[in-house]
């Protein structure tokens, strides 16, 4: 355990699992491993066990799944090419302080869907992101682009300049719009949460 005090005078204690003589590795060892077992992945147990803020950057969400089934689950042939007769659609979250993240899926005949494309990018505003989304290969064709319910909801306020029309208050996805990005849908499923969808395909 250990106390600092911040800038404005007030105590901050921090408290690790290990002061607690059931949970201390060396005393315990089979708590931890029992108990990291719980966890989806390293991040999270960081995060919540090891007191690491910064934990979860970049680190993949499916590691176990990915090393596992390498084999089975991922196209390594680089002529590979998808049918063009195939449905196409995407996933999409928009990131402010996180990168904006846009996934494209191709739908096989028999129901399989195969992730064929990414756009990953730190640190833009939406004018920067939307043409760079459009180059995406197979753009023009997808028909929905499943994304985060929140980039609906109207939070933008636009800048009031004198002499003109008040501006009203916008959400994300209609400047998305207004850049060219139209596709966009509201993720039409129950819990919308990161966390239970990455919990529910973990079980699968």
């Amino acid at each position: 355990m250990n106390v600092r005090m911040t800038k404005g005078g007030m105590a901050v204690g921090r408290l690790h699992y290990s002061a607690d003589p059931e949970r201390d590795p060396e005393l315990n060892p089979a708590w931890k491993a029992k108990e990291r077992k719980t966890y989806t992945s390293q991040a999270h147990w960081d995060r919540e066990q090891e007191i690491v803020d910064e934990a979860g950057g970049g680190e993949r969400v499916f590691t176990d799944v990915l090393t596992t089934h390498w084999d089975k689950i991922v196209i390594e042939d680089p002529r590979w090419q998808p049918d063009p007769e195939w449905a196409v659609g995407g996933g999409f979250d928009y990131g402010k302080t996180n990168p904006t993240a846009l996934l494209r899926a191709h739908v096989h005949f028999d129901g399989n869907i195969i992730f064929a494309g990414e756009y990953y990018m730190p640190g833009r505003e939406i004018w920067q992101h939307a043409p760079a989304m459009k180059w995406m290969t197979d753009f023009e064709r997808m028909e929905a682009i499943q994304s985060d319910r929140t980039i609906f909801y109207n939070t933008s306020q636009q800048e009031q300049r004198p002499g003109h029309a008040p501006e009203r208050v916008k959400s994300f996805a209609d400047l998305y719009y207004e850049a060219g990005i139209i596709n966009l849908a509201p993720f039409a499923g129950g819990d919308a949460s990161d966390v239970s969808f990455a919990g529910r395909l973990h079980l699968h």
